[in-house]
């Protein structure tokens, strides 16, 4: 698994982390980059296919260490001087917005098709069967893996900082790559934790058709991170 990232105007106190879903070109965010305000910077991360691959443990440790990359990243960018971090994650990139959101203190996240545990998602998800079926031959059952997959869920995390950012929630009704119910439990817990976020259902679009009409025409979701 490689990990790419790409940044610009760094130096800024604001600082804007996207990361794409599973699997993204490294393209796939050149709109939304040159939509971020001039007085933003960015970071844009690019993780290569086999992060996300049949075998549970093998992937998990793929996860963990583009989650812990980011972490250090941000990390060094603070001890360099005192930022303002917002994060803008689609999919699969959205759960890891989600854990690095409650490591770092980030000010606001934009949540495109998330979902709210890992092991659901994959499991029910139709882009993952494939996928499914051959942990199924090696004894993986659902159980199994929402176990083995906890430390990297958003469900396990939300107890630090997580809850005192900011979120804008966009779920597709017609989502069966992120089952959209999986997406309102997500919503159900931010219900429950009173976090603060405000929230949008396409009607229209399934999830891919939703991801790239969202990297294509990014300018209303990004003036999030300039609303107070």
């Amino acid at each position: 698994m490689n990990i790419i990232a790409k940044n610009k105007r760094i130096n800024k106190k604001d600082i804007v982390i996207l990361v794409p879903h599973w699997p993204a070109p490294t393209y796939f965010f050149n709109l939304v980059e040159k939509t971020i305000p001039r007085n933003f910077g960015y970071l844009s991360y690019y993780y290569t296919r086999d992060l996300l691959n049949p075998n549970p443990s093998l992937t998990k440790k793929y996860f963990l260490s583009f989650i812990n990359k980011i972490i250090h990243d941000l990390r060094e960018l603070n001890r360099i001087k005192k930022r303002n971090f917002y994060m803008y994650g689609h999919s699969l990139g959205g759960l890891f917005c989600m854990i690095v959101a409650d490591k770092i203190d980030i000010k606001k996240l934009v949540l495109i098709a998330p979902g709210y545990n890992l092991a659901e998602c994959f499991w029910n998800g139709n882009k993952t069967q494939d996928l499914k079926k051959i942990m199924e031959q090696d004894g993986i059952t659902l159980k199994k893996l929402k176990i083995l997959w906890k430390e990297i869920s958003p469900d396990y995390y939300f107890k630090n900082k997580a809850i005192k950012s900011k979120y804008l929630i966009k779920l597709a009704k017609k989502d069966t790559i992120i089952p959209y119910k999986n997406g309102v439990k997500l919503v159900d817990l931010f219900k429950q934790k009173n976090i603060d976020f405000k929230l949008k259902i396409d009607n229209i679009f399934p999830h891919e058709f939703k991801l790239i009409s969202e990297a294509i025409f990014p300018i209303n979701t990004i003036k999030f991170f300039r609303l107070a």
